[in-house]
């Protein structure tokens, strides 16, 4: 059995196909370009055997326009790819599945993670208070009348409203 191309192997075999058409179509215009120039003589006899501008602009838009699409069809042909998604356990606040993995018995990791997992709840609550802080205040000083947030002494992490009149 032959082993399949890596992702980069593939997409390396792509651009060399790609860099390779592209030398081709560009070869291919510069010798319509060439013929159009060599051969100024037209094909129509009461154009007195010159070719006229608008029948050159034409020959070599022609060229152009086989040259993009042989690179277009080039690089937009799909290919396989026998790549795996990659993913990781998660530990996230000093929990889940990939922490064992991540801290590879190593103390300071162990403690680290024991530290984040016992700080969780407060963590979790600085988070939804820096949220609220951040994108509520403009909400409420927008009404009529005004409230202003005003976070409570009590430790709880939640807000009372109050208006110019209560402050």
């Amino acid at each position: 059995t032959t082993k399949p191309f890596s992702f980069r192997q593939q997409r390396s075999k792509r651009m060399t196909m790609m860099k390779l058409a592209l030398h081709l179509s560009l070869l291919t215009l510069a010798l319509q370009a060439q013929n159009a120039l060599a051969f100024g003589l037209s094909s129509n006899p009461s154009s007195n055997g010159t070719r006229s501008r608008h029948e050159f602009l034409k020959q070599i838009s022609t060229g152009i326009i086989s040259a993009a699409t042989v690179i277009a069809t080039t690089t937009t042909t799909p290919s396989t790819a026998n790549a795996d998604v990659i993913r990781n356990p998660k530990c996230t606040y000093g929990e889940g599945e990939g922490c064992s993995s991540l801290a590879e018995d190593n103390p300071l990791i162990l403690k680290l993670q024991q530290q984040s997992l016992e700080r969780k709840a407060a963590t979790q609550q600085e988070n939804l208070s820096a949220f609220q802080m951040k994108n509520y205040p403009d909400f409420f000083t927008s009404l009529n009348p005004p409230k202003y947030m005003v976070k409570r002494s009590d430790g709880s992490g939640q807000f009372d409203l109050y208006d110019d009149v209560e402050l």
